[in-house]
């Protein structure tokens, strides 16, 4: 197929491996697959990332303050809620084909910043735009019955962001360390 005219366009997706998540060292990592993406560094002039990931049980999540180590596009990565400078899409969908509506289980997404943040509970499949400057996260995954399907839009390159000063105010996941 590498010889076919379009061939550059359609790609296996790719794990991002470039940040520690080893659920033997962070046992909080393992309850989520490592992010398959497709992105600028696949393909020249890609004008979006995505990461697609099977959330397979509860208790992980992003944005919580739990320990990782590495780099991710380039930068030094921390777990903590975010703010980028290009929109963002988030879909949590269902693997139920005889009901895409039940999400199967349930997560939580904060959107704002500190006493300032609402926690958003969600049940069924979904999709959730965050505008480019919108501070948003922790996402935690509260109850997983079934494998649940994320996929992340970032319209721009990965690394278009920077940290929030505050975690919300009213969540109980955040990691307080040893």
């Amino acid at each position: 197929m590498e010889n076919r005219k379009y061939a550059k366009y359609v790609n296996k997706l790719v794990d991002s491996l470039s940040v520690n998540r080893d659920p033997k060292k962070f046992p909080v990592w393992g309850k989520v697959t490592v992010p398959m993406i497709f992105n600028r560094s696949h393909l020249e002039g890609m004008p979006i990332h995505i990461e697609h990931l099977l959330i397979h049980e509860a208790g992980g999540g992003w944005g919580l303050n739990h320990p990782c180590e590495g780099v991710l596009g380039g930068k030094e990565f921390k777990d903590l809620p975010l703010i980028f400078d290009i929109d963002e899409i988030y879909t949590f969908t269902s693997t139920d084909p005889k009901n895409p509506h039940d999400l199967g289980g349930e997560i939580e997404l904060w959107i704002g910043e500190g006493k300032n943040a609402e926690k958003y509970s969600i049940t069924e499949s979904t999709c959730v735009y965050i505008p480019a400057g919108l501070p948003h996260m922790p996402i935690y995954f509260k109850r997983v019955d079934r494998t649940i399907i994320m996929t992340v839009v970032l319209v721009g390159p990965l690394w278009a962001c920077r940290f929030a000063k505050e975690f919300p105010s009213d969540c109980n996941y955040i990691y307080k360390g040893k």
